[in-house]
């Protein structure tokens, strides 16, 4: 219990969420879920689970690859 206390605590005082997932994890869609109430955006990273509707729903930028989401940094967001 005292990860995920520091670990929301944490996300509270961040401008954004980062994600890289390979697989389903309970404390990814959590935090996910966090995010979204605290109004955070969600940069998810993902090849297979990228396209996934509740994804593309909750998540602000989803990419396949980290390359992706390196582009778009680049071109100053």
């Amino acid at each position: 219990l005292v990860i995920v206390r520091r670990d929301l605590k944490n996300l509270a005082k961040q401008e954004g969420l980062f994600t890289i997932v390979k697989k389903p994890s309970f404390g990814t869609s959590i935090e996910i879920c966090n995010a979204v109430m605290m109004k955070i955006p969600i940069f998810f990273v993902s090849e297979v689970y990228s396209h996934h509707p509740w994804i593309k729903i909750y998540c602000d930028y989803t990419f396949e690859t980290l390359e992706e989401f390196k582009t778009l940094c680049k071109s100053g967001y």
